[in-house]
């Protein structure tokens, strides 16, 4: 899953006060997206000052372009994890 600055950014400052109002649900009653992970957000945020940027994809910043190198990495990883344990498991 990927999860872009400008989504973060957006669902932090607009969204989130009404989400936790709304016991994490949109202004049309479904539930969010990624819940698990906003709740993640809000826990950590909750007793800082955060600012966040939105920053464009491949735009040269190089601290952008080592974030996704390290997330890709990591996802790789986990993939590969996942599918040693289901080789294991069968």
């Amino acid at each position: 899953m990927c999860l872009n600055s400008g989504y973060i950014k957006d669902g932090h400052e607009k969204y989130l006060t009404g989400w936790l109002r709304h016991n994490w649900r949109k202004s049309d009653g479904k539930e969010i997206a990624n819940r698990e992970l906003w709740e993640k957000i809000a826990a950590l945020t909750e007793a800082r000052k955060v600012t966040f940027h939105k920053i464009k994809v491949h735009s040269g910043d190089l601290d952008y372009d080592c974030v996704g190198a390290l997330a890709g990495a990591a996802a790789n990883k986990a993939i590969q994890r996942a599918f040693c344990a289901s080789q294991d498991a069968g």
